[in-house]
């Protein structure tokens, strides 16, 4: 999209009195605008998808904040356009347009420019989902903005810019924080805990908003494949973050989460989970003041959350408007062990004497910590390269006992044997 008219055509009717035509062009370049988002609208009623309908939608932008859009993506994609726009602002070094000078160009009423300057204060949150340096400006530790806030620079954020122009994009800034599971992505049925995932469907059906999820439970419970098979039914994508990698100082986190709120806009309004949560010091409850903070961080999300630990819910947590959902993921039966055992673990290559129903019975571990004991059993073998033993298997029990004892007791090494003992 490109005005009609280049750049010494356009300064020549500013610098004459030949207003109307210029009034003209920039008519005729918003009914060209209105024409682009009509067909993008009829693409999204026949079930097609043109990208940057689908963007203004995700965050619902007006006509004006989609304006906002198009001017700065047509400057990305036409030296020309850069050219005006350097031309008719005072930044000779700058060539994407200002905030104001966008409001002139959308409108001369003066009244509606003030109007516009208002709803651009009171939507900047939103805007700074799309341009860059918007949620600099808007922090309490921004830099002066000497030539004013509307002078602003609308430069379309790098992660805006790629999903423009490839739809199936990711942000390469969240690489090593985020990790993305896609519906289907997952073969492995929910063995145990159906209990769990009913509740969760029980929840979200009466539900008038999307749910805030609190999953409870040891080390290899299940919680953040709860929340995994819970996506799946919904065909949604779940974003999963760890919370050690979420940074303590105020602005970097708001930033972060600001950018994870982004990314799952952009991924069809995905799912976002945020494990591991850590306790208050001297307390077996999740810390209160990190997680309200990151609920206050979270509250431009309206969409599905799960935070999980392995500690009890902190009712000091003040929830806001959205309710928290607790669940607690129970401790597994032998029972389900057996399940567990029987299920994961291939009749083929486990020990010929040994039976999974006496490791079900003896180590009492949680579903994830069964298919490390796997994991762990198989690897020796492939190491060994031999038949495998029970003795690796035992091993790899004892392991995972020994870890699950690490925040809570010391395993003491018996130095005597039942042969020491004297009767």
């Amino acid at each position: 999209m490109k005005f009609t008219i280049y750049q010494d055509e356009l300064l020549e009717l500013l610098d004459t009195e030949e207003v109307s035509d210029y009034q003209s062009e920039k008519e005729k370049f918003k009914e060209d605008i209105r024409n682009i988002r009509e067909c993008g609208i009829k693409s999204i009623r026949n079930g097609r998808t043109i990208v940057m309908e689908y963007l203004f939608r995700l965050f619902d932008l007006d006509e004006f904040e989609a304006y906002l859009v198009i001017l700065s993506f047509c400057s990305e994609l036409d030296h020309k356009m850069q050219m005006i726009y350097s031309s008719l602002t005072d930044h000779t070094d700058s060539f994407v347009p200002t905030l104001n000078l966008a409001i002139e160009m959308y409108t001369d009423d003066e009244i509606v420019r003030r109007r516009l300057q208002a709803q651009c204060i009171k939507r900047w949150e939103t805007l700074a989902f799309l341009f860059a340096g918007f949620c600099e400006t808007s922090s309490a530790i921004a830099t002066d903005i000497r030539t004013g806030y509307f002078e602003q620079k609308l430069k379309l954020d790098y992660r805006i810019l790629a999903y423009l122009q490839n739809i199936e994009s990711s942000d390469k800034s969240l690489s090593g924080i985020v990790q993305y599971h896609y519906p289907g992505n997952t073969e492995q049925e929910l063995l145990i805990h159906r209990e769990i995932a009913e509740g969760l469907e029980r929840v979200s059906e009466k539900s008038e908003t999307p749910c805030i999820f609190f999953l409870k439970g040891e080390r290899g419970a299940g919680k953040k494949f709860q929340a995994l098979k819970y996506c799946e039914r919904h065909r949604d994508t779940l974003l999963l973050i760890d919370s050690k990698r979420i940074p303590k100082d105020a602005f970097e986190k708001k930033f972060l989460l600001r950018r994870i709120i982004r990314e799952a806009l952009l991924q069809g309004n995905a799912a976002i989970g945020i494990y591991d949560l850590e306790a208050e010091p001297d307390s077996n409850k999740v810390d209160w003041e990190k997680v309200e903070d990151l609920l206050w961080g979270m509250d431009y999300w309206k969409g599905t959350l799960f935070l999980t630990s392995k500690y009890e819910w902190n009712q000091k947590v003040q929830e806001n408007e959205r309710c928290v959902w607790k669940f607690s993921i129970p401790e597994t039966t032998t029972e389900e062990r057996i399940i567990l055992w029987n299920t994961l673990f291939s009749q083929e290559i486990a020990p010929k004497d040994i039976r999974l129903e006496f490791l079900a019975d003896k180590y009492v571990l949680s579903a994830g910590s069964i298919e490390k004991c796997i994991r762990t059993y198989i690897n020796r073998m492939l190491i060994e390269d031999g038949e495998g033993k029970s003795q690796w298997l035992l091993e790899a029990c004892r392991e995972q006992i020994d870890h699950r004892l690490g925040n809570d007791a010391v395993r003491i090494r018996a130095q005597y044997t039942w042969d020491d003992l004297v009767l």
